[in-house]
């Protein structure tokens, strides 16, 4: 899959039918499997859809004359694709044209049907000033669409305004979480903001049956959403529930090592959070009995086991001297995968492994490690390398358990 110009997959689903779905961007044109998109600008984002074996079903783009990405997509058992990406200006989406605030960079959130790709409704939000983007997407099993991610400024979301804390360091708007939902014909249901004056963002959002939403990003001192969460940790995350309204249900920080950040988060097949993220040092989860999670290494990933009234039921460390990163996760089957990315040695499998195992063939390489999910105890780990730079993307599960990840 790729063209003359730069291409990158940025997120991969998979159905109960094992079909593959992935969004991203191309500049120039991309061909896969005989079919060819052309960009209308710099760059432009796709959608594809692949069957359980890797040939292409369909594939389609938004794009104008300024830089177009598709960003996340969820996908469910009713035949619907949800896709949401950042547009400038004014850029044909999926065959509908949309206009951004002011020009600038805007997020996009679209529905299409799994079977053709064909749109069926696709919506904006933004501000006419600064950039606005999407990090997460979850198709909730009420059939509602619920996106997060970043805004600046005042943004627009069908006309409902929410305006960004001033950053105290610039004296400018600065970013802030907007959480948007949607019901099955696009129309907006709530918005909520995250409020804090120095930069905050949602990473992900997932939701449960019943159409609760479950949301992480980072985040520094104080945040707001429904109620003030005050703190004094610099780049802490956060995890917040909402119920089907979006009125807040519970919050959690998870902060205070020198470096703690949120990748990726999963609602797991026993009904619990799954996260994976980075940290340096020992970062401390505060529900009812405060956890200390540390990294005794130089770097660290870690995997949380949250239930979904925000207590901590487990974790997993694994560090390195050296850097290393834990970037997407996914649960099939009874157990769990982590993606992520290693420099030099990974310090931690060579010790189970070997001094000679587990070194990176170039810059870094990438790794899959698996782990049960009741305990959360490592079973192996895969990497996977070449003399060139790589960068550790996302990763999905088809039935049979057979990992399916991009990088």
């Amino acid at each position: 899959m790729g063209g003359l110009g730069a291409d990158h997959v940025a997120d991969v689903q998979v159905d109960a039918a094992g079909n593959v779905f992935v969004v991203g961007e191309f500049s120039n044109s991309l061909t896969f499997d005989g079919t060819t998109l052309l960009s209308a600008g710099s760059v432009d984002g796709f959608v594809a859809r692949l069957d359980a074996l890797g040939a292409l079903v369909w594939m389609v783009k938004v794009g104008g004359p300024g830089t177009d990405r598709a960003i996340t997509l969820d996908v469910d058992a009713n035949g619907n694709v949800a896709v949401a990406g950042e547009f400038t200006a004014t850029a044909n989406a999926f065959g509908t044209s949309i206009t951004s605030s002011g020009g600038t960079v805007d997020a996009f959130v679209a529905k299409l049907d799994a079977s053709s790709g064909t749109l069926q409704w696709v919506r904006q939000g933004g501000s006419d000033t600064w950039a606005d983007r999407p990090y997460g997407i979850t198709l909730a099993g009420n059939g509602n669409v619920i996106v997060a991610g970043e805004f600046k400024g005042t943004a627009l979301f069908d006309g409902l305004p929410i305006t960004s804390l001033i950053d105290p360091l610039t004296q400018l708007p600065g970013f802030d979480v907007f959480i948007a939902s949607y019901d099955a014909s696009g129309t907006l249901l709530w918005l909520q903001q995250g409020a804090a004056s120095r930069v905050d963002r949602a990473i992900d959002v997932v939701s449960d049956a019943a159409g609760n939403s479950y949301v992480c990003g980072q985040y520094s001192d104080t945040v707001t959403f429904d109620v003030q969460h005050p703190g004094v940790v610099l780049n802490a995350t956060f995890l917040v529930k909402f119920d089907v309204n979006g009125v807040e249900q519970w919050f959690r920080r998870c902060g205070g090592a020198s470096f703690n950040h949120v990748r990726d988060m999963q609602l797991g097949s026993d009904g619990n959070l799954l996260i994976t993220g980075d940290l340096q040092g020992t970062m401390v989860f505060l529900d009812s009995v405060p956890n200390m999670i540390s990294g005794q290494d130089a770097y660290a990933f870690y995997v949380l086991k949250v239930k979904t009234d925000g207590e901590l039921l487990g974790h997993a460390v694994s560090g390195s001297e050296n850097l290393i990163s834990g970037r997407s996760l996914v649960e099939r089957n009874g157990e769990l995968a982590v993606l992520g990315q290693f420099e030099c040695s990974w310090t931690d499998m060579a010790a189970i492994h070997g001094e000679d195992r587990f070194f990176a063939v170039g810059d870094e390489d990438l790794f899959v490690a698996r782990y049960t999910l009741a305990n959360l105890v490592l079973i192996d780990a895969q990497q996977f390398g070449g003399p060139q730079e790589k960068l550790a993307g996302q990763m999905a599960a088809q039935p049979n358990g057979d990992l399916v990840f991009t990088g």
